[in-house]
């Protein structure tokens, strides 16, 4: 490793350094001059970080910047090439995570990892956080486990800092915020005086986040604990963090507090450039011009009229729906739609919902309220049990009525390829579940869609054109910026925003007449979302309809022409982002418009 060159650390602004904090009494951690090589990638180039006691320290960065590296050395997944380690001013040896757990460390990582058939005290010993519950330093024979210390030990915990978790609760039923709370307990339960969270609130909803930024503030409230918060998201930084260290292309760039600084610098920071993910206002919707400025998100930005009343906190039916051609069919109509799952319980009652060409119609609402049966409805996973799908004035459904007869709404493949057919492409939002095969190449997942193509098949897809799929897929990385550009490199191997990008090539490449994009930026970093907000706004420009469905309702003020707001499946109003009435909105949310 001597002979590669490493880049020095970057000190932006005149601001310390890490390392320069070792003598300060208060640093319970200091990592120093971190490297971490992954073949010819250098993930961590000379990283320095410190960590207080009784702070929340943010660690922000892009997605590929080396956030959860550094944090993977910290806690043994990774042994770091150079640098060291020093914990309360001592050098430290961890060499992997048990011996991380031993110092007090403990990680919850993004992607869970507990036993959905067990319970949660079952997990917690599972996961070797407990040696003795009850701290009698009694042995016992190893088949004998610690289950009434241990729940006892959860029950205590989840009391002091509101975790509101049973110890005798099944895994498997918990909600995604639940079973978080419970990858937080084992870490508890270790004694751990530090705790790593990676990428917490990527599959969070909106209220879980803000329930787990009061666990953390409590986690810290009695200084014995340091939290290190790793994220992508600013605003999550300006709501929960103290200090801030920024990570770009695995070096330092910054080491700031939350007071000396805001969320456009933090933005330029670790993009490296300005970055603007406000409201986008044009004068007319389907045509080729854009008129007006970037505002702030949710903003009171001026806009043209598109054809439906625009006044200040608008909520009503329809609001400001634009006006194609005469004659042009509702790129998407719903009619009377009703959808129950396999256990009877009503999930869509829509009565009707209509997107245009050339617009964008936001569809807000907290996660789990039918958007996610809304998504497969349009794009023909799921078949309604009574009512009307048009796409481009097509019934979808009406020449397959059998459809409709099986059971719970199921459908048979050959469904969804008549929305492909029609112009219909999707941006799922379990990208990795839905919209990758991950062990396959970037090459490979590019022309999912469009596998029996002539222009990549021969034989009606039998024998595969691979030197024009290699060149198509090289086309699209560059044109889509997606990193790193190998073609034949695994999706599996890329960064969340970089898959996602893969899946918005193959979608957008499509040309479609209708786009379904649901959680389009969720766990996807700033640069990226910026670039996905601008690929979406372009479709629309270009005449396609979009159908937005997002639990952020900032993305939602900033992108869409109008706003529908869903609650327990149904169509509570629509309201005008450009004017947006907070008040009616969050009731709409509650059910109560």
């Amino acid at each position: 490793m001597a002979d590669r060159q490493m880049s020095g650390l970057t000190d932006t602004g005149g601001r310390v350094a890490a390392g320069a904090d070792e003598q300060n009494p208060d640093v319970i951690l200091s990592m120093e001059g971190i490297v971490k090589w992954f073949g010819d990638t250098c993930a961590n180039d000379r990283v320095d970080f410190s960590l207080q006691r009784g702070e929340v320290h943010a660690l922000l960065g892009e997605n590929g910047a080396g956030k959860s590296t550094l944090m993977g050395v910290l806690a043994g997944v990774h042994r770091m090439d150079a640098g060291r380690i020093l914990l309360d001013g001592q050098t430290v040896r961890i060499t992997d995570p048990a011996a991380a757990k031993r110092l007090g460390i403990g990680m919850v990582f993004q992607h869970f990892m507990l036993v959905p058939s067990m319970n949660v005290t079952e997990n917690v010993i599972l996961s070797g956080a407990v040696k003795d519950p009850g701290g009698t330093g009694e042995r016992r024979p190893g088949f004998l486990l610690p289950l009434a210390g241990t729940a006892k030990m959860i029950r205590e915990f989840s009391d002091m800092y509101g975790l509101g978790v049973d110890p005798d609760a099944r895994v498997g039923g918990l909600s995604v915020g639940e079973q978080q709370r419970v990858e937080i307990l084992k870490v508890l339960c270790g004694r751990s005086r530090i705790l790593v969270l990676d990428e917490p609130t990527a599959v969070l909803t909106p209220d879980e986040a803000e329930g787990l930024f009061h666990i953390i503030r409590r986690l810290v409230a009695q200084g014995d604990r340091s939290v290190v918060f790793i994220t992508h998201k600013l605003k999550e930084v300006m709501a929960v963090c103290d200090r801030i260290t920024v990570l770009r292309g695995g070096r330092n760039v910054a080491v700031c507090d939350k007071s000396a600084t805001g969320m456009d610098e933090l933005g330029r920071l670790m993009v490296g450039r300005e970055v603007k993910l406000g409201r986008r206002v044009r004068g007319t919707i389907g045509g080729g011009t854009t008129a007006g400025g970037d505002g702030g998100t949710g903003g009171t930005t001026a806009r043209g009229d598109t054809g439906g009343g625009r006044g200040r906190g608008g909520v009503g039916r329809q609001t400001g729906t634009p006006q194609p051609a005469r004659g042009t069919p509702d790129a998407l109509r719903l009619e009377g739609v009703r959808y129950a799952d396999a256990k009877g319980v009503l999930r869509l009652d829509i009565d009707d919902l209509i997107v245009k060409p050339g617009e964008i119609l936001g569809i807000a609402g907290v996660d789990g309220n039918g958007q996610s049966q809304l998504a497969a409805l349009c794009t023909g996973a799921i078949a309604p049990q009574a009512g009307k799908v048009y796409v481009c004035g097509e019934d979808m459904w009406g020449g397959d009525p059998g459809e409709k007869r099986k059971p719970f709404g199921m459908v048979r493949a050959g469904a969804q390829l008549r929305f492909l057919r029609s112009g219909v492409s999707h941006i799922p939002e379990d990208r990795r579940a839905l919209g990758l095969v991950p062990p396959m190449g970037i090459h490979e997942n590019l022309v999912l869609r469009s596998i029996d193509s002539p222009a990549f098949a021969s034989a009606w897809g039998w024998r595969l054109k691979h030197g024009e799929i290699l060149r198509h897929a090289k086309a699209l990385i560059e044109m889509y910026d997606i990193r790193p550009a190998d073609a034949l490199r695994p999706v599996e191997a890329l960064s969340g925003g970089n898959q996602q990008k893969v899946v918005l090539a193959r979608e957008m490449e499509a040309h479609p007449r209708l786009l379904v994009a649901a959680h389009p930026t969720r766990g996807v970093d700033i640069g990226a979302t910026e670039f996905i907000h601008a690929q979406i706004l372009a479709a629309r420009e270009s005449g396609c309809a979009l159908l937005l469905i997002s639990a952020d309702l900032d993305e939602i003020l900033a992108l869409a022409d109008r706003m529908a707001v869903m609650y327990e499946g149904r169509i509570m109003g629509y309201a005008d982002p450009a004017w947006p009435d907070m008040g009616a909105i969050s009731l709409m949310m509650a059910g109560k418009g």
